[in-house]
């Protein structure tokens, strides 16, 4: 864990400082959390191709990283576990997703992440239905696939 904290604030420095139109900055901090605990993992890694798994269309022959110890769907599983089971997390879930408030405070974030130029945050846009019964959220860029993009996936 020394050497995954040591890594952490490495990445954390690189990353762009983030301006007045970044959201989600609670996001690129965890996901650079993980990539250090990942970078930092004792196994070799390497590509080699897999069958009903994640691909990931950006590598070649829809590749993915593989280890003999961990598959990249139990990282990912440990990745969502601990975004969803962290108190901060448990805390933000607790909210209505459906007032008018929050869907304000969505349209205004959504707006705003579109003048963002840091390639460590995201840009999406709104989508509220007339009903209140459900919306979406269209991501056109995503920090965290531009960090992994840059250090644990490298071209």
């Amino acid at each position: 864990m020394m050497a995954a904290y040591q890594k952490y604030q490495e990445i954390i420095h690189m990353i762009e400082s983030f301006g007045e139109y970044d959201v989600l900055l609670i996001n690129i901090l965890s996901a650079s959390a993980f990539a250090a605990i990942y970078l930092s993992l004792p196994t070799e890694y390497r590509l080699i191709p897999a069958k009903n798994s994640i691909t990931f269309p950006e590598t070649e022959a829809c590749e993915l990283l593989v280890s003999g110890k961990y598959t990249m769907q139990e990282l990912a599983d440990f990745y969502e576990y601990s975004m969803n089971e962290n108190f901060v997390m448990k805390l933000y879930l607790k909210r209505s997703f459906f007032s008018k408030s929050y869907w304000k405070q969505q349209q205004e974030q959504a707006e705003k992440s579109q003048k963002s130029t840091n390639p460590y945050s995201w840009k999406y846009s709104f989508y509220p239905d007339k009903g209140g019964q459900h919306f979406d959220a269209l991501f056109t860029h995503c920090g965290i696939w531009y960090l992994m993009q840059n250090l644990v996936f490298p071209k």
